[in-house]
């Protein structure tokens, strides 16, 4: 008897094609058991946990201040200065 899966499962040809898949969700699972992220946040202290009210909607500090450093960071993409300056 051959050592491949045709062999080992007969002669149908969705036998190979399942067996495959099988395997491939097997080894899928098993590499994400191994090798998945250990996501840990960064400690921000009180400022984590802050909040304010704005027209009865609460909005955390740590969001608002990643929101104004990312639009901070973004200025000259976000607002075309090309026809200001000219």
């Amino acid at each position: 008897m051959r050592a491949d899966a045709p062999a080992r499962v007969g002669q149908d040809p969705l036998a190979p094609l399942l067996l495959t898949f099988g395997l491939s969700i097997v080894l899928q699972n098993l590499l994400l058991e191994i090798f998945t992220a250990n996501t840990r946040s960064l400690q921000a202290g009180d400022l984590a946990l802050r909040g304010f009210n704005v027209a009865g909607v609460s909005v955390g500090v740590l969001p608002f201040v990643s929101t104004l450093a990312m639009v901070l960071v973004n200025w000259p993409t976000l607002v075309p200065v090309g026809p200001m300056v000219r």
